[in-house]
């Protein structure tokens, strides 16, 4: 299980917004075919948790933990673009 959670500011946009954009940028970067083909199954996911800002996802997930470790560091880096371009308040991402 793939866990990830955004957090945004009230108002708009929401964090799916985020995690679109998020999952556009892995589909567009040189990651592998295997955590690819993984991160499109993950396109149009509802949040399995809503409250207010703060969006929670958990994605199934089939890779082996070398790929999980490097979708991991990815995500985190993606993440950590959008905090500090000032797009989220917060986020993280586990498996």
């Amino acid at each position: 299980m793939f866990y990830v959670e955004i957090g945004c500011a009230p108002g708009n946009p929401r964090p799916n917004i985020y995690l679109n954009l998020l999952i556009t940028k892995l589909l567009d970067s040189e990651i592998n075919k295997d955590i690819k083909d993984l991160v499109n199954n993950w396109i149009n996911k509802e949040a399995s948790v809503k409250s207010f800002g703060d969006w929670e996802w958990n994605f199934e997930d089939t890779l082996c933990t070398e790929n999980k470790e490097l979708l991991n560091k990815n995500i985190l880096n993606i993440l950590q673009s959008f905090y500090d371009s000032g797009y989220i308040r917060y986020a993280s991402s586990n498996f």
